[in-house]
């Protein structure tokens, strides 16, 4: 095997062990149901809903989030009333 061939299997390995398991692009209204372990936005976003198991206090729904914000956590579900994100697939470890 090459160096480049298993430094990619090494990196697959890990984003495996991470628990992503791919990534979907966000940028409407569609309700997205995961798990999902990471979310980032990517342009100025706002949920309508969301559901994540291990966030505690007040939601987050309704609340503009700038480009750039990361959450993560074991999220369920989300939809977006603006904005774009990028949402990886999979549970956290």
């Amino acid at each position: 095997m090459s160096a480049s061939s298993s430094t990619a299997a090494a990196n697959r390995a890990a984003t495996q062990a991470a628990g992503i398991v791919g990534t979907v692009y966000e940028s409407g209204t569609t309700a997205r149901t995961g798990p999902f372990c990471k979310i980032t936005v990517v342009t100025a976003a706002t949920f309508s809903a969301l559901s994540w198991a291990n966030l505690t206090g007040s939601t987050i729904t309704g609340v503009a989030l700038p480009a750039g914000t990361v959450l993560e956590g074991d999220i369920a579900s989300f939809t977006l009333t603006s904005g774009s994100v990028l949402a990886q697939r999979g549970t956290l470890a």
